[in-house]
């Protein structure tokens, strides 16, 4: 991989009903939490709550649209694509709790010992220093990274 060009944290989306749900109501209640299959996002549910109260979705999609049916209380999802669902749905779908203590740098992948990682890191340097990189995410993502 390339030196990173974005951080994303976790965040749990859920309906706008339950608003008002916390992390302490997730991790100590019964709540159920959906997320997709294969991510780091189904990892840190299940280190959170359990494998049992863990529902696995093969998208987001059908984890956000269990979330509107009331068939989960709440889905576990990077901040950056919890904002896009909760735009999409808005009425529906609320990012309630944000910032959870997990997360990934996103960089792009390139295969092991190829010369080519240095060139894009060499351009990812000079987008970060001439402010293109901090512009993109402003318009992309959620926030920008953090240095």
């Amino acid at each position: 991989f390339t030196d990173p060009y974005h951080s994303v944290t976790q965040a749990l989306a859920v309906s706008t009903a339950n608003s008002d749900l916390t992390f302490d109501d997730f991790v100590n209640g019964d709540l159920i939490i959906g997320t997709q299959n294969g991510t780091t996002n189904a990892i840190f549910a299940e280190e959170v709550v359990g494998r049992d109260r863990v529902q696995i979705y093969d998208d987001f999609n059908a984890a956000i649209l269990a979330l509107i049916n009331g068939d989960v209380d709440g889905v576990m999802i990077d901040d950056t694509s919890a904002d896009a669902f909760a735009e999409s749905y808005a009425g529906e779908v609320v990012v309630g709790i944000r910032g959870l203590p997990a997360g990934d740098d996103l960089g792009f992948a390139v295969q092991p010992g190829d010369e080519l990682v240095d060139a894009l890191n060499a351009g990812l340097a000079a987008i970060k220093a001439d402010g293109t990189l901090e512009a993109l995410v402003a318009k992309w993502f959620s926030e920008p990274m953090d240095e």
